[in-house]
């Protein structure tokens, strides 16, 4: 299985959701909130099993998330998912009391999603989330004889860098 980088980790610790897409193709993904806890990222539907988007991802088992303006292919477990016995601290704690009552409730424990990052198909490794963004190639300029790279992070932080640096 692959793991999240450190990078990964933090950013989306920070990061107060993602946009889950489930499946191939292009329909539309939904926003959710998301925690880390002991290295690995977890999603809840608060509708429950019924939620349109879990059966979706339990049906596929794979999709793409969306953090900030980087998108990653994903694996998405639900089936024998046994969760860390933290994860509803976890949640309480990053969303506050009101969505402890939403993601602590019986129904969306019984929908809880553990979300790994994809293998990539080429034997490099997947590039980490802050960076030239999710598995995506940096767009590189090319000015004359000299060519340079676009870096940018999900923060909306934008760099021009050469390239023989």
């Amino acid at each position: 299985m692959t793991t999240w980088t450190s990078e990964d980790l933090a950013l989306l610790s920070e990061t107060y959701s993602l946009v889950l897409t489930a499946g191939d193709g292009p329909h539309p993904g939904v926003e959710i909130g998301m925690v880390v806890v002991d290295g690995e990222l977890y999603v809840r539907a608060y509708r429950g099993v019924h939620s349109r988007w879990y059966r979706a991802a339990r049906e596929h088992g794979h999709g793409t998330i969306q953090v900030g303006a980087a998108t990653r292919d994903v694996l998405l477990t639900a089936r024998d998912l046994a969760p860390p016995a933290e994860l509803n601290a976890a949640f309480r704690d990053k969303y506050g009391r009101p969505a402890d009552a939403l993601m602590a409730s019986t129904e969306a424990r019984a929908a809880t999603i553990r979300i790994d990052p994809a293998p990539l198909s080429d034997a490099g490794a997947a590039p980490p989330l802050g960076r030239a963004g999710l598995g995506c190639q940096a767009p590189v300029l090319s000015t004359g004889s000299s060519s340079y790279t676009l870096v940018t992070s999900t923060f909306s932080t934008v760099a021009i860098r050469p390239n023989d640096q």
